[in-house]
């Protein structure tokens, strides 16, 4: 797990160049193990427009391997709606920002 800072409400990017903000976070009552709730910011043709997802916190915060370069899964890039788009400007993400 990378020490990336968990900030709710905050902005992450997917390494794919998604944008999500992380609305929340609860232990799962079977394993004991911190979850967390992110919410997609855009459309997707596949899900419905602003889907929200769980996964464990240590998956979440997890590095990746992608074209041979260990990358963080998703990364925090703000609090603030003007850090979002200039961080998805800056790896030239093609996907529509969707806030409501």
């Amino acid at each position: 797990m990378n020490n990336q800072p968990v900030i709710l409400n905050g902005y992450y990017l997917h390494y794919k160049k998604m944008p999500y903000q992380l609305v929340d976070m609860s232990t799962h009552s079977d394993t004991l193990k911190d979850m967390v709730t992110y919410q997609a910011l855009y459309i997707s043709l596949d899900f419905q427009k602003r889907m929200r997802w769980q996964k464990e916190k240590e998956e979440f915060f997890k590095d990746v391997e992608v074209d041979g370069k260990i990358v963080p899964r998703f990364t925090f890039v703000g609090t603030t709606i003007d850090e979002l788009t200039k961080a998805l400007k800056d790896v030239k993400s093609e996907c529509e920002l969707v806030l409501k």
